[in-house]
Parts: C-alpha cells; structure tokens; sequence
C-alpha cells in the first residue's frame, strides 16, 4: 500500500468530497481549474518506507507544486492541512516576489491504482491587509519555529480528527513538523492556538478556506 492511501484510509476518505461551505467565488481570476484533474501517483520503498518529510517532499513533486528546497526566496512555508472532507497544501514564499499558491486536493483509487485528484488550484493569492503585515503574523504566532506536538508515529483515529503538516525551509535549512487537530487543542495547547489562529487569519487574509476547524464541536471547556 503507498504511503499516499495509508493515510488518506486513516482520516476516513479515499475519495474526498468538496464541502459547498468551502467553495470561493469561481468568477475570481485567480480560479483556475473548473474540473477534476487526476495525476497519477506512485512511489518507491525509499519513500514508502521513509519518513513524513520524504513523503511530502515526494508528494509535492508528483503535483508540480513550486519548489521550496535550493531555492533563493529566504523563507518557504508549505502547509499540509489535512482533513476529513477536503485537503489543501498552501506555499508561502518571501523574497523578492512574495507570494501564496495553494491547492485543494484529493484522492482516487481507479481500477487499483492510486490518482491525486486536483478539484482547486489558486495562484497569485495576495493578502488583503498587505504583505508587510500577512510576514509580521507568520512572525508573531512562530509558525517558523513551532515543534510538534504528538509523537511522529502517532495518527489520527479519533473524533474524525485532522492533522497540519508544516514544511519550513529559511536559510537553505529544512525542517518539518506536525500538530494534530488545532481547532480541538488550541484551548490547551499555545502552539495548537498559534496554529489555529494562523490558519484563520489565512482564510480571511486570502479569502479562501484552507482549514475547516469544527468550531461547533470544539467549544471552549466549561471551568
């Protein structure tokens, strides 16, 4: 089994369906894809067997997502959210051109071989309140140097929960980290809330739904 459907099987979706409350304005120039693209995807025993960096550097590879590794921009943030409905893989370059690239993506298992299924592209996103600011609240809520916040080999098999994946590459130095569900921890957890809040001022900054934390079943604790 890849190491591609191992965990779209544990977040309970080989084949993702697009939430409506999700969807943004398909007028928008910055609205590329108005159908499902598939590419094809396969992987060898080093990244099956490997770790979640080797799996995500292989994955972004396989769907052409810019590359964040040996390039010039000083810092390069890659964002995995995973989820139970949809996923989404978000790029954030600084440098001369700052910019955010973002993707919602799926799988498919047709006829035993495995497809990531492109249902949205977006480039060219610009933050409504300016790039000076969108850098300061990256800054502030320390998504560079955040550390996760469950052991590696743990996954998600409870409350149908989700899971954020962090890329960070500054300075020619790659690192990864994971922080499970932030919408659910962030009561708990400072990491977990600067997670959380990150990716909400994303959203509204970007006017697009990255991250779908369940603000309805996670309520604040009752002292």
């Amino acid at each position: 089994m890849s190491k591609l459907l191992h965990y779209l099987i544990i977040l309970g979706w080989c084949v993702v369906s697009c939430r409506n409350d999700s969807n943004p304005n398909q007028d928008s120039p910055l609205y590329l894809d108005k159908k499902i693209r598939l590419i094809k995807y396969t992987e060898d025993s080093l990244v099956t067997n490997g770790g979640q960096e080797l799996f995500l550097q292989h994955a972004g590879n396989v769907m052409g997502l810019p590359k964040i590794i040996g390039e010039r921009e000083k810092l390069n943030v890659r964002i995995w959210a995973w989820d139970s409905d949809s996923s989404h893989v978000i790029t954030i370059s600084d440098g001369l051109s700052p910019r955010v690239y973002a993707v919602q993506f799926g799988s498919k298992l047709i006829d035993s071989t495995n497809y990531i299924a492109i249902y949205k592209q977006w480039n060219a996103l610009v933050p409504k309140s300016g790039w000076e600011h969108f850098f300061e609240k990256l800054k502030s809520y320390q998504i560079t140097v955040l550390e996760t916040n469950l052991n590696r080999q743990r996954y998600p098999t409870v409350l149908g929960g989700s899971y954020v994946d962090f890329e960070i590459v500054q300075n020619n130095s790659y690192r990864y980290y994971r922080h499970f569900e932030p919408s659910y921890f962030r009561y708990v957890s400072k990491s977990s809330g600067n997670i959380y809040n990150f990716l909400e001022f994303l959203n509204d900054e970007m006017n697009i739904h990255v991250y779908n934390g369940d603000k309805r079943f996670y309520m604040k604790p009752v002292k």
